[in-house]
């Protein structure tokens, strides 16, 4: 079960999405549009060190894009950064990077493996 805290930071006009749990596609979903669609920032940080993801796939990658789609327009011009701590995470965080810039999204996405480069990129 996948569990996602959200902090916004206003002053920075962030959120910080914590994730927390193994990976499941439809309640990753179902929280992703939940979130969104209640708040939003221009810029956002995933922190998935706490997560797990032994079970996503290319198709589960396109599905997550498909979704966050509807909510790109809204943060043009905004930044994402995908914070992970391990070597399969980091592929595929870099997949959904590679599909979403395909894809034109309005929105620049970049991966990390450390949280402090990651802050540093979103504040330049």
């Amino acid at each position: 079960m996948i569990q996602i805290k959200r902090t916004i930071i206003k002053e920075k006009d962030l959120t910080v999405f914590s994730v927390h749990g193994h990976f499941e596609l439809d309640q990753l979903l179902n929280e992703i549009d939940r979130l969104y669609a209640t708040y939003f920032t221009l810029h956002a940080l995933w922190d998935f060190t706490n997560a797990r993801f032994t079970t996503i796939t290319g198709s589960h990658i396109e599905k997550i894009i498909t979704l966050t789609r509807k909510y790109v327009d809204l943060r043009k011009g905004g930044k994402s950064a995908i914070l992970v701590a391990r070597d399969f995470s980091y592929g595929m965080a870099r997949m959904y990077d590679t599909r979403a810039k395909l894809k034109n999204s309005p929105v620049k996405y970049r991966v990390f493996r450390d949280m402090n480069e990651a802050l540093e990129w979103l504040e330049k």
